[in-house]
């Protein structure tokens, strides 16, 4: 039952945020930025506008913004996908085969080709990392 006054509290678990996103197949970096900004938007604060519950403690907010930009830069998971699509779109570079044959063998989508030209995946999802460091110095600074 919920009481009066109650403290909405809020548990962030990394590993099932950055699981299903990246068995739906979203790349590696992306989940990054995802959760980075997410970040962002809680250390900015939240009012949740509930009259019968108070907002999380700012303390505890900030516990939870620092376990998700930890989980950012200490992902094996996302560094292990990042650098499987390396591994995959260097495949991909490496198989000049004929058009019909490489969209069977590496189904890659075009915009990752076209990413991949401009850096490799895991250089930044690393770029991702050290914004999730800067951004977890930030919150330590600001939780005092």
């Amino acid at each position: 039952m919920l009481k009066l006054n109650d403290t909405i509290s809020i548990e962030i678990r990394v590993d099932q945020l950055i699981e299903p996103l990246l068995e739906h197949g979203f790349r590696a970096d992306k989940v990054a930025h995802l959760l980075i900004l997410i970040g962002e938007v809680l250390l900015r604060g939240l009012d949740f506008s509930d009259s019968n519950r108070k907002n999380p403690e700012h303390s505890a907010l900030s516990e939870q913004i620092k376990i998700l930009f930890q989980g950012v830069y200490d992902s094996p998971k996302l560094l292990e996908a990042a650098k499987k699509l390396d591994d995959h779109v260097e495949d991909y570079h490496h198989n000049r085969i004929n058009k019909l044959a490489n969209q069977i063998l590496n189904p890659i989508s075009k915009q990752d080709i076209k990413d991949s030209r401009e850096t490799l995946f895991s250089k930044r999802l690393a770029a991702y990392q050290r914004l999730a460091r800067l951004n977890y110095a930030i919150a330590c600074l600001l939780a005092g």
